[in-house]
């Protein structure tokens, strides 16, 4: 009995690290071959999240790389790497292109065989003098005569005062009509920026800060920042903010904050004064929040 239970006991002992050995190899791998670890135990690089002193983006998934060094990208080929892992972080399927790709090309000049026809102005219409004036002759004719009027026998009646009646104004009766209430005008849809996001919150101060907290990095565009959300599994809500005062560079970057439940802007209490690793001290502007439809 005692041989059975040590046996056991011993059993059990080597489950837990036969099952830890393949994640802590799985790990070494991944910090071996990209110097970071991108895996959801360290929540994808950025175990620290945005709202607390000294954290730092896990990930740059974009076309700038020269910009931040020191945040590991998601180049295409290490994409392909991180998908053998389970564990780690995937990238999109579609990476984004280049804005120096896909420069639309100047239209063609156009060329004449030859010179356009030139209308010439219709003449102008022939100049006819107007007919002479004549002044009409008036000729005057005077008779005479010695007869005299004779007398009117005509007998004039004395002037009479009308009788004007009294005026008595008639005041229209006003009539107030009956309202007519139509049915109520739909509400305007909400922005979004995808099909199968919904937009809770835009353009304000403050960042989301919760407990279901996945991990954050940087992105080119907010359509990059909803794109990741698609790739890691259990993600369902995106805050991209624009670090433009977060970042001593000023770049154009979007910071891409993703959670597994959907905030509104009462979740983003979050309004800046975290020192980052740079020592410089952010503050929250242009945020942004995009529920996945799914999540609901």
């Amino acid at each position: 009995m005692r041989t059975a239970a040590l046996v056991v006991a011993i059993i059990a002992g080597l489950i837990p690290s036969a099952i830890a050995a393949p994640a802590e190899a799985m790990t070494s791998s991944i910090v071996a071959q990209l110097g970071a670890d991108l895996t959801v135990n360290n929540y994808y690089g950025s175990p620290r999240p945005p709202w607390k002193s000294g954290s730092k983006p896990g990930w740059y998934y974009g076309t700038h790389p020269e910009k931040y060094p020191d945040v590991p990208h998601l180049t295409p080929d290490k994409c392909k790497l991180l998908g053998h892992y389970p564990q780690a972080i995937h990238c999109p399927h579609t990476y984004p292109p280049s804005p120096h790709h896909h420069k639309p090309p100047p239209p063609p000049p156009h060329h004449y065989s030859h010179p356009p026809p030139h209308h010439s102005p219709p003449p102008p219409p022939p100049y006819h003098s107007p007919p002479p004036q004549t002044t009409p002759t008036i000729t005057i004719v005077t008779t005479s005569t010695t007869e005299q009027p004779a007398e009117s026998t005509d007998t004039v009646p004395p002037y009479t005062t009308p009788t004007i009646p009294p005026y008595t104004p008639t005041i229209p009766t006003y009539t107030t009509p009956d309202p007519t209430y139509g049915p109520p005008s739909p509400p305007p849809p909400p922005p979004t920026s995808s099909d199968e996001y919904y937009q809770t919150f835009y353009d304000i101060t403050a960042a989301v800060q919760a407990d279901d907290y996945m991990t954050y990095g940087l992105v080119d565009t907010v359509e990059d920042c909803l794109a990741m959300c698609d790739s890691v599994k259990g993600c369902g809500f995106v805050n991209s903010i624009l670090p433009r005062r977060q970042w001593k560079d000023g770049s154009p970057q979007l910071s891409c904050a993703l959670f597994t439940l959907c905030h509104g802007a009462e979740d983003a209490d979050n309004i800046g004064g975290q020192s980052q690793p740079d020592g410089s001290i952010n503050f929250i502007e242009d945020s942004n929040g995009w529920c996945k439809l799914t999540s609901y």
